[in-house]
C-alpha cells in the first residue's frame, strides 16, 4: 500500500516532465534580421505565444498561420509565404518582409513601423488601423488592400501598385508615392499634407474631402473621373497632368501613325 502511494508523485513528475518536453518541442521560433533566433515566440504581453507551426524564417511557408498579437520585432521573413495569415495586432516593427506574399493577410492594428515591405504582395490584405510609419513599401502590390485609417506618415510607396485600394481616412502625411499607381484608389478624408505625388497616377481615384491636398508636391496624373470634391483643389494650377480618355487619344494616335507612314513612304531622300 505504501509502495503504491509513493509511486503517485513519481508518476506526476514524469507526466509533468513529458508535458513540458512536448510543449518546448512544439513551441515555434523566429529568426531576426541579424540571424539570431528568438525561441519561443512571445506575444505582445510578454507571454509565450500559442503558435506551434513552422518556424518563422526567410522563405518559410506560413499560409494561414495564426500569429495574432505575436511579438515579431525585427523578424526576417524575406520572401516568406503568409497568404491569409492572421497578424492582427502583431508587432512587426523593423521587420524584414521583402518580397513576402501577404495577400489576403489580416494585419488589423498591426505595428509595422520602419518595416521593409519592398516588393511584398499585399493584394487584398486588411491593414485597417495598422501603423506603417516610415515603412518601405517600394514596389509593393497593394491592389484592393484595405488601409482605411492606417497611419503611413513618411512611408515610402514609390512605384507601389495601389489600384482600387481603400485609403479612406489614412494618414499619408509626408509619404512618398513617386510613380505609384493609384488608379481607382479611394483616398477620401485621407491626410495628405506634404506627400510627394511625383509621377503618381490617380486616374479614376476618389480624393473627396482629402485633407491638405494642396500641400502635396509633384506633378501627378489624373483623368476626368478623378474626384476632387470637397477639396477646392485645382489640378491644373498644381501642375497635374490630365490623362486623355481613350476615345480622345485615339485620333491623336491615328494622326501620329499617319505621319509616320507618310514619312516612310516618302523615303530618306524626301
Amino acid at each position: 500500500m505504501t509502495e503504491s502511494t509513493a509511486s503517485v508523485p513519481t508518476l506526476l513528475l514524469v507526466a509533468l516532465f513529458a508535458f513540458s518536453t512536448v510543449s518546448t518541442a512544439t513551441a515555434a521560433s523566429y529568426q531576426k534580421t541579424d540571424g539570431s533566433i528568438v525561441d519561443p515566440i512571445l506575444d505582445r504581453f510578454n507571454g509565450q505565444h500559442p503558435y506551434s507551426g513552422s518556424n518563422l524564417l526567410p522563405g518559410a511557408i506560413l499560409d494561414g498561420a495564426d500569429l495574432n498579437s505575436a511579438d515579431l520585432t525585427d523578424a526576417d521573413l524575406t520572401e516568406a509565404f503568409l497568404i491569409s495569415a492572421d497578424l492582427t495586432n502583431a508587432d512587426l516593427i523593423v521587420a524584414k518582409l521583402t518580397g513576402a506574399n501577404l495577400s489576403s493577410a489580416v494585419l488589423v492594428d498591426a505595428l509595422l513601423n520602419s518595416a521593409d515591405l519592398s516588393s511584398a504582395n499585399l493584394t487584398g490584405a486588411n491593414l485597417v488601423d495598422a501603423t506603417v510609419n516610415f515603412a518601405n513599401l517600394t514596389d509593393a502590390i497593394l491592389t484592393n488592400a484595405n488601409l482605411s485609417a492606417a497611419s503611413l506618415f513618411f512611408a515610402n510607396l514609390s512605384f507601389a501598385t495601389l489600384g482600387s485600394a481603400n485609403l479612406t481616412g489614412a494618414d499619408l502625411s509626408n509619404a512618398t508615392l513617386l510613380d505609384a499607381t493609384a488608379i481607382s484608389a479611394d483616398l477620401s478624408n485621407a491626410n495628405l499634407i506634404g506627400a510627394n505625388f511625383s509621377g503618381a497616377d490617380f486616374s479614376d481615384a476618389i480624393l473627396t474631402d482629402a485633407i491638405n491636398l494642396s500641400s502635396t508636391t509633384g506633378d501627378a496624373f489624373y483623368n476626368a473621373n478623378t474626384d476632387f470634391a470637397g477639396t477646392s483643389f485645382d489640378p491644373v494650377a498644381a501642375g497635374w497632368l490630365l490623362v486623355p480618355e481613350p476615345s480622345a487619344a485615339a485620333p491623336q494616335l491615328a494622326a501620329l501613325l499617319g505621319v509616320a507612314w507618310l514619312r516612310r513612304r516618302a523615303g530618306p531622300n524626301r
